[in-house]
């Protein structure tokens, strides 16, 4: 790439002869200039080299003599305009600009993001009161210390499994997330809970206190001030995050698993069949699901919205396997636009228990809920 540099001049001033005061000549239409000579790199000024002066007539430009450089000088004081040292001036400004504009789009980013943490909180919450009111020893608890609140890692969180209910107490079993080897998903949970019931802590608690320890200021959370109540029976403050039933299988999308989120909506899969007519299209639609609890096998899939024919050969089994999905696939002539439907899928375990997930699709997401 060729390096492109050297001087030129611009101008600043133009001066008639009246304006001059010259008059022992005819100068007609003669201008006199003042030019600012700067030193360019690829033509922006980089710095000043001084003022010059000259002659302008008929188009080109002609050095004045000595004498009416002097009277130019003496007519008024020019200043060098800021613009002549751009470069330097681009260099100061350019890193500035840039800054107070990434400063101002992240506080725009941070406050989007906050206010989109908060209506998904305060969703879960309204979510988490209902939950509260109807636990059964089924059921797990959440809870983390709202000091470490958002950070990663175990350091804080704890669960609790219902193990017994009556009007006014519950009973639950405590476990450190940090004695889990690893992420500790629904079925890892259950089954540390199963292997180690007896030697797991006792916490008794009253209603009240676990009202107490619903937080439903979000600010104060993502802010890590104190709120909640002391559950584990020191003085640290706790916060219920979710109730969720891990016992049995726990179904959910193709995703990367956090049971404790609120939006499951996922999205799935369309292949159009076109026979050449427009009656006759059709379109195959697939869902991947994964199960994060105990061996289940799907024996029945029963439509109560919408009409989809569901074309897999029953049972499918779904047993715990990380990353490991299973798809269930059906065909609709619904247009995509306008497709709308629920299903319920039926579980069967090993014991013969069945297990109720509700599959609900719109356009071209669906989300899968257990049915309680």
């Amino acid at each position: 790439m060729s390096f492109i540099f050297g001087w030129y001049s611009f101008k600043l001033k133009s001066y008639t002869a009246e304006d001059l005061a010259i008059t022992d000549l005819d100068w007609g239409d003669t201008k006199f200039e003042v030019r600012q000579n700067v030193f360019h790199l690829f033509w922006l000024p980089f710095f000043s080299l001084g003022k010059v002066y000259a002659i302008r007539k008929e188009g080109k430009l002609y050095d004045p003599s000595p004498a009416i450089v002097m009277i130019m000088k003496a007519k008024e004081q020019i200043k060098t305009p800021w613009y002549a040292y751009l470069i330097p001036i681009l260099l100061v400004v350019v890193p500035i600009v840039v800054g107070i504009y990434i400063f101002i789009a992240e506080a725009i980013m941070r406050h989007n993001s906050f206010n989109r943490n908060k209506e998904q909180y305060e969703i879960s919450m309204l979510s988490l009161q209902k939950e509260m009111t109807k636990l059964t020893p089924n059921h797990y608890l959440k809870i983390t210390n709202p000091a470490l609140f958002g950070r990663y890692g175990r350091d804080g969180n704890f669960f609790l499994k219902v193990i017994d209910v009556n009007d006014t107490l519950y009973r639950f079993h405590l476990i450190d997330t940090k004695n889990i080897e690893d992420i500790p998903y629904p079925f890892k949970l259950y089954r540390l809970f199963e292997k180690n019931k007896s030697k797991l802590d006792t916490i008794r608690l009253t209603k009240n206190q676990l009202q107490k320890a619903i937080c439903l200021d979000y600010a104060l959370l993502d802010k890590r001030k104190p709120c909640g109540f002391p559950l584990l029976g020191d003085e640290t403050p706790y916060v219920i995050l979710k109730v969720e039933n891990l016992d049995g299988p726990v179904i959910d999308g193709r995703i990367n698993y956090d049971f404790w989120e609120t939006d499951r909506k996922q999205q799935f899969t369309y292949q159009e069949r076109f026979t050449g007519f427009q009656k006759d299209r059709s379109w195959a639609i697939s869902m991947e699901l994964q199960n994060l609890g105990s061996s289940v096998d799907l024996i029945e899939i029963k439509n109560e919205e919408g009409q989809i024919k569901w074309i897999d050969s029953l049972p499918i089994n779904f047993s715990y396997q990380y990353l490991g999905y299973k798809a269930i696939t059906g065909a609709t002539t619904i247009e995509p636009k306008d497709l709308k439907f629920k299903a319920r899928l039926i579980f069967q375990d090993s014991l013969s228990r069945k297990h109720e997930y509700i599959l609900a699709g719109e356009k071209s997401y669906f989300s899968i809920t257990r049915k309680e």
